[in-house]
């Protein structure tokens, strides 16, 4: 909720650096492999040799909040992180096979003035999380996307700016 009231508010400090997003995942993964063992699912994580443009605290807060509603919202099944890399970008999808949305439920969740909290069906609202993933992207200038389908999981996706790995002892670097 603070760093909600913070980008709000316009006051969010952005770091942005060259990132490696391959250990972004890893931090991920250790963090939430125990939660998703808990719930019965599996956890996918795609190991990526990319480095991106992006605030390291950011984008891994954006994938936590990604993680932590695909774990809440998915059963049975599996939650997975994947990376697709072309010559000038990587497309980051967090994927499960959890209760889904219905379209007009993904409309409400990717607009500009969300607003309160949504709600998903027969369980308790949900969005503020969302809701810091779409406004630190947009803060980063990342693209965002979200596809969904009732009971049948959602697909949220990022595209990132590849970026050239620093040169060792270069102060670019974040991990």
């Amino acid at each position: 909720i603070r760093d909600l009231a913070r980008l709000r508010s316009g006051t969010y400090a952005v770091s942005v650096s060259t990132v490696d997003l391959g250990a972004v995942l890893r931090v991920c993964e250790q963090a939430f492999h125990p939660a998703a063992a808990r719930a019965g699912l599996d956890l996918v994580v795609s190991p990526v040799s990319a480095w991106v443009r992006s605030d390291a605290v950011m984008l891994q807060r954006i994938l936590e909040n990604l993680l932590r509603n695909a774990i809440r919202f998915t059963f049975s099944g599996a939650v997975a992180i994947s990376c697709r890399v072309s010559a000038s970008e990587v497309m980051l999808a967090v994927r499960d096979t959890g209760v889904g949305m219905y379209p007009h439920q993904v409309d409400d969740l990717l607009s500009p003035s969300q607003g309160p909290a949504q709600e998903c069906g027969d369980f308790p609202p949900a969005g503020l999380g969302l809701e810091v993933v779409w406004r630190m992207g947009a803060l980063l200038g990342h693209k965002l996307s979200a596809r969904s389908a009732k009971g049948k999981g959602s697909d949220f996706s990022i595209i990132l700016n590849l970026v050239e790995m620093p040169a060792p002892g270069s102060p670019h670097g974040a991990t």
